[in-house]
């Protein structure tokens, strides 16, 4: 049994929602298998500087009311600055570089301190820095050079594992959590808003087809 969580760095729903994931993490049995899926929200003809999508603003208003999270000065002056593109494949890339050096837990705490190096501190995602600084923070600072993270970076390939299996099972907005049981799929996010709600769910899910 295997919970999916696929999720787009550059999502502001994902970083509305990254309290209630951690939150359900710390709740969630050691030997429950979790996968963070990235997504291509912003590829192709999407990548643009975030200033190029108008409508970010309002979201990011709403976000803040249902969440209660806060964006940072320095992500709200990239609506000022066309320089630094939104690019999804760059923190698909970057963070499937080190999913093979972290637990599943782990993982997903990676993710969602990349998201919130974006939204609090505006970090360009496109830059080896903020993986390496986070890397670091998590311990795994031997198991990946500058060099392979830069390179990752730059050829954006490892990226597609991610967006071929989200494409595969049809998901098309984030976040999504899925479980996996068997050959069955479950939504296991639903109406969740909260840790305590997304284990709730889990709950129901796990007492299903006994």
């Amino acid at each position: 049994m295997t919970i999916y969580y696929f999720f787009d760095t550059y999502c502001g729903w994902c970083y509305g929602f990254d309290k209630a994931v951690s939150e359900f993490l710390d709740r969630m049995p050691d030997d429950l298998d979790i996968c963070l899926v990235s997504g291509g929200l912003f590829t192709g003809d999407r990548v643009a500087p975030i200033s190029a999508y108008g409508h970010i603003k309002a979201a990011n208003q709403q976000i803040a009311d249902v969440y209660g999270v806060t964006f940072g000065d320095a992500y709200n002056d990239l609506f000022d600055d066309d320089s630094q593109l939104m690019d999804s494949a760059h923190p698909a890339s970057g963070l499937a570089l080190f999913r093979p050096h972290l637990t599943g837990k782990e993982f997903v705490r990676f993710a969602i301190a990349l998201q919130k190096a974006f939204y609090q501190d505006g970090a360009d995602l496109s830059k080896p820095d903020v993986y390496l600084t986070l890397a670091q923070a998590f311990g795994v600072a031997d198991k990946v050079s500058k060099e392979e993270v830069a390179q990752a970076l730059a050829d954006k390939t490892l990226a597609s594992a991610d967006f071929d299996f989200t494409a595969k099972c049809g998901i098309q907005s984030y976040p999504n959590f899925l479980l996996n049981k068997g050959d069955k799929w479950y939504d296991l996010r639903g109406q969740a808003s909260s840790g305590e709600e997304l284990f709730a769910n889990y709950q129901y899910l796990l007492e299903l087809d006994k």
